[in-house]
């Protein structure tokens, strides 16, 4: 599991060279990884299970993003790669092949990423702004008396 995120890291590290995504491209992060999900050839008894447990996974990372808590939903992004590596790489393989679900994951952590780094810009021009017209108030209050 090491070597996979090992791999992962230095994919998505690479990716803002390959890829310039953009608000509207990112704001549909979700969707890709889902869709290799869909797509991906789950194998045993367990099949349906191991389906959905990547879902939740995927469901857990969207909620993180919603509450602007990115570094948990990267987290929660590891997981769904990690657990498919693992169910690709047993003994007995749980799924086909994890690649595409794999690919997903390191162009949605770049997106998450992408969204963080948008939601701290506007923060920080937020509070810029909230500083300025509390420098303009203080202004006309000194100069009323």
């Amino acid at each position: 599991m090491k070597t996979m995120t090992t791999m992962l890291m230095a994919g998505f590290l690479m990716l803002p060279f390959a890829t310039q995504a953009d608000d509207e491209d990112c704001s549909v992060w979700p969707d890709p990884v889902e869709e290799a999900i869909d797509y991906a050839n789950f194998l045993g008894k367990n099949a349906d299970t191991d389906r959905s447990n990547l879902y939740t996974k995927l469901s857990a990372a969207e909620a993180k993003v919603t509450l602007e808590k990115f570094s948990d939903a990267v987290d929660k992004l590891m997981d769904i790669s990690d657990k498919a590596t693992a169910l690709a790489g047993a003994s007995k393989p749980k799924i086909e092949d994890a690649t595409a679900i794999n690919n997903a994951v390191v162009t949605a952590i770049y997106c998450v990423s992408h969204l963080e780094s948008v939601a701290s810009a506007t923060e920080t021009q937020v509070n810029n702004e909230t500083w300025v017209n509390e420098r303009v108030r203080r202004k006309r209050q000194y100069s009323d008396n």
